[in-house]
C-alpha cells in the first residue's frame, strides 16, 4: 500500500480509485490544494486578485494568456483606439472557451455577438493595462513568482526545470508574469477594493441556504510526517527512527512549520503536498490513527503514532461533525461566494461602462 495513505484502512484496488482524490481533493486557482468549498486562502492581495482574474477567464471576460491572432485581411467587425478586431479574433476568442461558432455568416448568432463583446471587454481592458506599466517592478514579480512557488511547495530550481521541460524560457514566463501582476493590481484597484459585503448580507444568505452548511457524515482533514520503517527494520532502526520522529515533533510544538519540516523529513508521497491527505471518515482510518486523531482539536498536533507503516506525527486540520456549521465557521466562505458573484458583475460595470467612456469604440457596419 502507498505510504500516502499509510493512515488509512483501505484496499490496494481502492487506494489505486481514490490515491489522486485523497492526496488532492480539489485543487485551487493558484495550484496550492484549496478546502472541500474549492477556496484557497490567499497569501496577499495580489493573490486574491489572481483567483479574480482567472475566476473571469471562466466567465469569458478577460484572457490571462492571450492569443495574438495573426494578421490577415480578416473581416473588421469592431475597433478599440483604432485596433481593428476581427472576425478570426473574435473565433479565436470563443474557441478559447469551449464556445463554437457557425461556419457561415456567424455575425448575425448570439454565439457571435457574446463573443464579440467579450473581445471587446479585453481589448478595453488590455489598453487600460498599459496605464499601469511604470507600476510594476521587479519586487513585485519576484514575490508573484514565489508565491506560485510556495502554493505548489517546490523551490525556484524545481520551478524552473519544470519551465524548461515545456520549453519555456524563464524570461518568457518572467515578462508573462509581470503582464499578469499588472493587470491583478489594476483590478485590485479599480474593482476589488470598492466592493464590500456587508455582515447583514452574508447572515441572510447563510439562514436562507442551510442546506449548503449541513454535515451529513463525520471527517477528519488530516496532515501527517511519516518516518518510516521497513518491515524487516531491526530494533537499533525503528528506535533510530522513533527518535527521528519525536525529535520532530519537539521542533513543531516548538513553533517550527508543519508544512516545512514534512516537505524536508517526511517519507510519504505527500510531503511535497506539505503533509496534507486529506479528508477522511473515521472508518477510513487504521485503529491506532482514529484513536489518537478523536482525541485531537483542530490544529492540534499528535504524540508520535507507531503502525506497521513507521512513525507518523499527524495535524488534524479541519474536522466537521455532522449537523448545521456555525455562522462563525463557514462565514469566510459565504463572503467568498459572495465577493466573487459581486466582483464578476462589478468587473462587467467598469469595462462596459467606465473603459469604454475612455476609449473609442466603434463596430463595423
Amino acid at each position: 500500500m502507498g505510504r500516502q495513505l499509510a493512515i488509512a484502512r483501505i484496499s490496494r484496488e481502492s487506494l489505486r480509485k481514490r490515491n489522486a482524490r485523497l492526496l488532492y481533493p480539489e485543487t485551487g486557482v493558484c495550484g496550492k490544494r484549496a478546502d472541500r468549498r474549492g477556496l484557497v486562502p490567499w497569501p496577499s492581495p495580489i493573490c486574491r486578485a489572481l483567483a479574480l482574474m482567472l475566476s473571469l477567464v471562466v466567465f469569458g471576460l478577460v484572457v490571462s494568456a492571450r492569443v495574438d491572432a495573426q494578421e490577415t485581411l480578416d473581416q473588421v467587425v469592431a475597433s478599440v483606439d483604432g485596433e481593428p478586431i476581427t472576425v478570426e479574433d473574435v473565433r479565436e476568442y470563443a474557441r478559447i472557451r469551449g464556445v463554437t461558432l457557425p461556419a457561415d455568416e456567424p455575425r448575425n448568432s448570439p454565439a457571435f455577438k457574446e463573443a464579440l463583446q467579450g473581445a471587446i471587454d479585453e481589448k478595453l481592458f488590455d489598453e487600460e493595462v498599459k496605464s499601469i506599466k511604470g507600476e510594476v517592478d521587479d519586487a513585485m514579480v519576484d514575490r508573484y513568482i514565489q508565491s506560485i512557488n510556495a502554493q505548489n511547495h517546490v523551490s525556484d530550481q524545481e520551478f524552473r526545470e519544470a519551465l524548461r521541460q515545456r520549453n519555456i524560457s524563464y524570461e518568457d514566463f518572467r515578462k508573462r508574469a509581470r503582464e499578469q501582476v499588472e493587470r491583478m493590481v489594476l483590478i485590485q484597484r479599480e474593482v476589488r477594493e470598492k466592493v464590500k459585503i456587508p455582515d447583514a448580507e452574508i447572515e441572510a444568505y447563510y439562514k436562507s441556504h442551510p442546506e449548503e452548511f449541513t454535515v451529513k457524515e463525520e471527517r477528519y482533514q488530516i496532515a501527517q510526517i511519516l518516518i518510516a520503517v521497513e518491515p524487516d527494520a531491526s530494533q537499533k532502526e525503528i528506535s533510530q527512527a522513533r527518535a527521528k520522529a519525536q525529535a520532530i515533533r519537539a521542533r513543531i510544538l516548538e513553533g517550527e512549520n508543519f508544512a516545512a519540516l514534512a516537505q524536508r523529513y517526511s517519507d510519504d508521497p505527500s510531503k511535497s503536498n506539505g503533509g496534507e491527505l486529506g479528508w477522511f471518515k473515521p472508518d477510513e482510518l487504521l485503529d491506532e490513527i482514529r484513536e489518537v486523531v478523536s482525541k485531537l482539536n483542530v490544529g492540534d498536533i499528535s504524540p508520535v503514532v507507531q503502525t506497521s507503516h513507521g512513525f507518523h506525527i499527524l495535524k488534524v486540520e479541519d474536522h466537521e461533525k455532522p449537523g448545521l456549521q456555525p455562522l462563525s465557521k463557514v462565514r469566510d466562505q459565504i463572503e467568498a461566494k459572495l465577493m466573487q458573484t459581486r466582483l464578476e458583475k462589478e468587473f462587467r460595470r467598469w469595462v462596459r461602462e467606465d473603459l469604454a467612456k475612455r476609449h473609442v469604440v466603434e463596430y463595423a457596419p
